[in-house]
């Protein structure tokens, strides 16, 4: 897939955040050549879904555990992996388990093992038996001595292979180091910080050291098969490669580069037609007869690798990767011939935004498993290539006129991307000139989706738009300013703020920013503007004397800045009674934003030195709390209208919805994960949280633990969302341009809203 970023026209509620990409990933893909040449080698993959080990174990300890994985190691089409676990609270116990999963079997088993001291590097497996590294600590000598013992399928405990190993009053095998066994029968130890190999005979006593010099990332050991020579691979300088142990000669000729590598990941394996294949998160390499080649991107086949563990040859001569997609863990089996990938049918999404993980990630899995369509993404420049803080202005409009020039003539892509409304469309204007495909009938009843989100997707009761995931905007406010209600009128605020003595309303928002949130959301308010009508009031008294209030109370920012740019001098303000309360988007999944417990000053909890009180902003009926919703759009012109059924709903499914609450999305792009718009994920997400708090876990906005009371809140929020359609975003701009002098004294409030309501109307008068 091809990745070009849009990133002008935030709204207001995102305008603060930033990127904090550190390397590249995320993407859907390319398909590779379809025509067959002898000459071209074609990646074929199959992935095998790796269960989570931790789960499996939980099932067989009786208590809670606190569960450290001391190694793992790939063996063939087997993985074993070993835990140590000890107990939470008293009576205090520890225990090692050895964990086994063969990937056609695709279920761990387990074994407890017992023995005296610990447990920590697998060496080597044959037969089905694994050689460990043991320890033992001798407190009155302060000495460590390692020896080799062996684990058989099915014993409960370690067989010793040799009576002593090798003594040392300091810890020589470090967590950092990796084993791997020598061609003599001996063993090899390499840490890869400190760029020492430690060369050990059978009984792991060390024989010889090799250091090879400063600025020196070693990732493995492998053996050349025809001379029997020991190499290293890794980066030197900076510069990735392959170099023989003995001399430092490098296998790779001069002039042939891997080009960025990721050190850590970095894999290499001899296969069985003898080429040399090296690996990292991003591509695939053959080295054969000299020549380097890359011969597969995983980008460009919808894999956005997040972490490459091992890399193994296979009987049949294929690969076998243990590969990590944000945190979803497989095995990735790629078989290289030179047999044509099938054709798929192309779906295309035009979208302004980018750095939408999820999203992506998800595309990219749709990709991945389908065999009859594949989705391209189009933004204006490719983000993950390109700086995305330089000017892209010139990309930007050309993009835009394409895609007008494109619908105008009855082509353009097949699906739109709006984030939280805003997108490269303007949806209302094409669903009313006959560009929008309706999606009704799509959403089915039991896919229980949340109604507010499916709401803002509909245009005159139509569903033109299916969500993919969500965000609430609220304002929260001092228990001391709104006591036990549960929601209030714009009057009633009005009201309680005069009476209350503070400053500032929202210690978040400037004056025309406030008006526009406090005033103006409510699409319900037909006082202001009547909407259905048609006809504009901001010249009348009920407005006139909101406006008047909106600048006695507003905060001390821009036109479009906020009124405080600091959460602890809003958390002193709030606390000495000078400020009322603040707006808050809540876009990180599960709550965090509200409860977040990691001292995070910029959380409700922290801000208001306690239990917020999280009723949103005021309306004429019911709760203020409005639902965004990044919304996807179909071109009625499409003729993959059975391809974007299967796709959308494979978004809505219960998997990739799941997804969306995953705790950690690597390559975020600064964009918080939202909120799924499944209902029962929704739930899930808060029995998650309240599991966590349960088990005495301190919790975090990426991995929150709620109170039952808590909970609740967070059950009131999503039950009293609304759909965050507001019209008033349509005269946004007019309402910036001419509140900005009244707030700045250069312009009286007659003199205001006679050239507000004159605009407005005029506005309501074209539509």
């Amino acid at each position: 897939m091809e990745w070009k970023y849009k990133k002008g026209m935030f709204r207001k509620e995102i305008a603060g955040v930033f990127f904090c990409l550190a390397f590249l990933l995320a993407g859907c893909g390319k398909k590779e050549p379809d025509a067959g040449d002898p000459n071209q080698l074609y990646c074929h993959f199959h992935e095998t879904a790796i269960p989570d080990p931790d789960e499996a174990l939980g099932s067989v300890l009786e208590q809670e555990y606190n569960i450290v994985e001391t190694d793992r190691k790939l063996f063939g089409d087997t993985l074993y992996r070993i835990v140590f676990c000890a107990t939470r609270e008293e009576p205090f116990q520890s225990k090692y388990f050895v964990q086994v999963l063969k990937l056609s079997d695709r279920e761990w088993t387990m074994q407890e093992i017992s023995f005296f001291g610990g447990l920590g590097a697998i060496i080597d497996e044959k037969e089905g038996a694994l050689t460990v590294l043991k320890d033992d600590y001798d407190t009155e000598q302060d000495r460590y001595t390692y020896s080799l013992a062996r684990w058989k399928p099915g014993e409960d405990g370690l067989e010793q292979v040799q009576d002593s190993g090798f003594e040392s009053t300091e810890e020589e095998f470090e967590t950092a180091g990796e084993f791997f066994t020598a061609p003599d029968g001996g063993y090899c130890y390499y840490n890869s910080y400190t760029g020492s190999v430690v060369l050990c005979d059978g009984s792991l006593r060390p024989t010889e050291k090799k250091e090879l010099g400063g600025n020196v990332w070693i990732s493995g050991l492998i053996q050349e098969p025809e001379s029997g020579e020991l190499l290293w691979y890794g980066l030197t300088d900076r510069e990735p490669g392959v170099w023989k142990l003995e001399d430092g000669t490098s296998v790779i000729e001069a002039g042939q580069s891997l080009g960025t590598v990721s050190a850590a990941d970095f894999r290499a394996v001899y296969g069985a037609d003898g080429a040399l294949y090296l690996a990292d998160t991003q591509a695939l390499w053959r080295m054969a007869d000299g020549k380097l080649t890359q011969i597969c991107r995983f980008l460009d086949r919808d894999y956005p690798l997040t972490a490459l563990y091992e890399m193994e040859v296979q009987e049949d001569g294929s690969l076998l990767l243990e590969v990590e997609s944000t945190e979803e863990e497989f095995a990735l089996q790629i078989e290289i011939n030179h047999e044509p990938l099938p054709e798929k049918r192309e779906i295309t999404m035009a979208s302004q935004w980018t750095g939408q993980y999820s999203l992506d990630s998800a595309i990219a899995k749709f990709n991945r498993t389908q065999e009859t369509y594949h989705v391209t993404v189009e933004y204006p420049y490719d983000f993950y290539a390109d700086d995305p803080y330089s000017d892209h202005s010139q990309e930007e409009e050309a993009f835009r006129d394409r895609i007008q020039m494109e619908i105008s003539a009855g082509r353009g892509p097949d699906l739109y991307f709006c984030k939280m409304n805003y997108g490269i469309i303007d949806p209302e204007d094409m669903a009313r000139g006959g560009y929008l495909q309706d999606l009704e009938g799509i959403v089915k009843e039991e896919d229980g989706c949340w109604p507010a989100a499916l709401e803002v997707g509909k245009i005159d009761g139509v569903q033109y738009g299916i969500p993919f995931s969500c965000s609430l905007t609220l304002a929260a406010y001092s228990r001391s300013l709104a006591k036990e209600r549960s929601s209030w009128t714009l009057p009633e605020l009005m009201d309680e703020v005069r009476k209350s003595g503070v400053e500032v309303l929202d210690g978040y928002l400037s004056g025309p920013a406030l008006v526009l949130y406090y005033g103006l959301y409510d699409n319900d308010n037909r006082e202001f503007i009547d909407w259905e009508k048609g006809e504009s009031h901001l010249d009348e008294e009920p407005f006139k004397e909101f406006l008047a209030f909106a600048k006695e109370y507003s905060g001390d920012g821009d036109s479009y800045g906020p009124g405080l740019s600091d959460a602890e001098s809003l958390k002193k303000d709030i606390a000495e009674g000078r400020t009322a309360g603040c707006r808050t988007l809540v876009t990180i999944s599960n709550w965090g934003v509200i409860w977040d417990e990691d001292d995070d000053s910029t959380s409700l909890e922290n801000i208001f030195s306690g239990d917020p009180v999280c009723i949103g902003y005021p309306r004429s009926q019911g709760n203020g709390i409005y639902v965004l919703a990044d919304m996807i759009y179909m071109n009625a012109n499409s003729e993959n209208r059975e391809g974007v059924e299967e796709l959308l709903r494979y978004l809505l499914s219960e998997e990739t919805q799941r997804r969306i609450c995953q705790r950690y999305l690597i390559g975020n792009m600064g964009t918080s994960p939202g909120f799924p718009v499944r209902f029962s994920t929704l739930e899930e997400t808060i029995e998650t949280a309240l599991e966590r708090k349960k088990k005495g876990e301190k919790g975090s906005y990426l991995r929150p633990a709620l109170t039952e009371e808590q909970a609740q809140t967070a059950r009131f929020l999503l039950e009293n969302a609304r759909p965050g359609n507001f019209r008033a975003e349509q005269v946004e701009s007019i309402i910036y341009e001419e509140l900005e002098p009244y707030f700045q004294d250069r312009r009286s409030l007659e003199e205001t809203v006679e050239i507000l309501d004159n605009r407005v109307q005029l506005y309501l008068d074209e539509r």
